[in-house]
């Protein structure tokens, strides 16, 4: 039984692991294969990052800010996502708290989250210049990829509402289970990924020295 709240679907993933790929292919899946109008991004994303990371404001008004946006927001999905970590806010204390998240949004809508996947290696590869090289950029994913995880992890665990989606290997079925789409659009969905979704060639392994892969593994232990 599909729920009378909203669907509200979080996509959690580490920077560069392919938000800004995934992020069509979801909005144009639920054009051509869905009924839904969308809210994406804003103005929830603004509010999310003005506490979490920016903290402009006390948990009361926050959470007086979402109740708003809900009441505002009525349609059937509301699409979000943020890569852990994002622009300056770089430190384990400026990323969500997912799990506190989740319990709010509880109250409002059917909250679900992906958690987007892709090579970690890669993953810093492809944002390795933002902290000024591969290896320091390494060690800043490293303790926000351990505190992400362990928070899904727990959610997992609980509440049983986050999916696993790996960026090199769209499991298209799990999205149309996720976004509660009729399963017989999937050839609608499969020529939406196939036309918009460009999957990254990337792959550092190939290129990288022993001693790069051996200092990340020990930064990411």
């Amino acid at each position: 039984m599909v729920s009378e709240k909203p669907l509200c679907v979080h996509v959690v993933g580490l920077e560069g692991s392919g938000h800004h790929g995934l992020e069509p292919l979801i909005k144009s899946m639920l054009f051509k294969a869905g009924d839904y109008k969308l809210v994406s991004r804003s103005p929830i994303q603004n509010i999310l990052k003005d506490f979490f990371a920016k903290r402009k404001y006390s948990k009361q008004i926050f959470e007086e800010k979402i109740s708003k946006f809900f009441e505002e927001n009525t349609e059937k999905i509301i699409f979000f996502d943020c890569s852990y970590p994002w622009a300056k806010f770089r430190t384990v204390d400026d990323q969500y708290d997912i799990i506190y998240l989740n319990e709010l949004f509880f109250k409002y809508c059917e909250m679900k989250f992906i958690h987007l996947q892709r090579n970690i290696f890669n993953c810093i590869d492809s944002r390795r210049n933002l902290d000024g090289g591969l290896i320091q950029h390494a060690r800043v994913i490293g303790p926000i990829n351990k505190y992400m995880c362990n928070q899904l992890s727990i959610l997992k665990s609980t509440r049983g509402n986050v999916f696993d989606i790996s960026y090199e290997n769209i499991d298209l079925e799990l999205l149309i289970k996720i976004f509660n789409i009729d399963p017989s659009k999937m050839e609608v969905v499969r020529s939406c990924y196939e036309s918009v979704f460009k999957i990254s060639k990337r792959d550092f392994l190939k290129k990288a020295s022993l001693d790069e892969i051996n200092e990340i593994l020990e930064i990411l232990k």
